[in-house]
């Protein structure tokens, strides 16, 4: 089923955000998160536990979905309330955020990528790219769907050229086909935009066309 198809795809890009090199883990994406069965990532609380404290302002977005159903629509992921919803987060590189979750049975979550904890050590690469899965959908609701994501390195200095430092992405969240489907966005953080370890990425996302989006994965990566 698509369903599946979907799942087994996540499983390998998640098993993508980490790899081995010289006997040393290194983290290919510095943060992951996507909403599924196999990431365990399926209730609104364990989501709002791992967006949220990236999020420093917030209008008109929140965490919304039933989790226990095979309708896209129903997955849990931060939706866009209204026209012009906005939020802003900040992420450094190298620093996952300071707390683990269950998952569904007990098992420990890191937060930081989503995936089971691993106690061997690690290390930062530089983030490159962006990655955002978002839905696309049909219908009135969705009609005019689109959504604007600035994305900038705030550790550059104000000699830094503007082009080089902030980098704007556009995404589309309508199309005419009488299904539901997720599109993987890749970007890539040319330039002064890509973050070395410790230094801090805000991403703004603001809907600038239509009144409904959802994202239902983000993550931060080297590759």
């Amino acid at each position: 089923t698509v369903l599946d198809g979907w799942e087994r795809s996540a499983q390998e890009w998640q098993d993508e955000c980490k790899h081995r090199k010289d006997g040393q883990a290194r983290k290919v994406c510095s943060f992951a998160w996507v909403s599924n069965r196999l990431t365990q990532m399926g209730t609104v609380q364990q989501v709002e536990d791992l967006i949220f404290p990236l999020i420093t302002s917030n209008d008109g977005w929140i965490v919304d979905g039933v989790g226990n159903s095979g309708d896209w629509l129903d997955k849990v992921g931060l939706e866009a309330t209204k026209a012009n919803a906005r939020f802003v987060l900040q992420h450094t590189n190298g620093m996952g955020i300071p707390h683990v979750v269950k998952a569904a049975g007990g098992s420990k979550i890191d937060a930081r990528h989503g995936d089971h904890v691993d106690d061997g050590s690690e290390s930062a690469a530089e983030v490159r790219h962006m990655v955002i899965i978002a839905l696309h959908s049909y219908g009135s609701k969705w009609e005019g769907s689109k959504l604007e994501v600035k994305v900038r390195n705030k550790n550059k200095d104000a000699n830094t050229a503007s082009a080089n430092k902030e980098m704007a992405f556009h995404l589309e969240g309508h199309h005419r086909s009488r299904t539901s489907i997720l599109v993987p966005y890749k970007f890539d953080l040319a330039g002064a935009a890509r973050l070395k370890p410790g230094e801090t990425l805000e991403a703004d996302f603001e809907l600038v066309g239509g009144s409904a989006f959802k994202i239902l994965g983000l993550a931060f990566c080297s590759r």
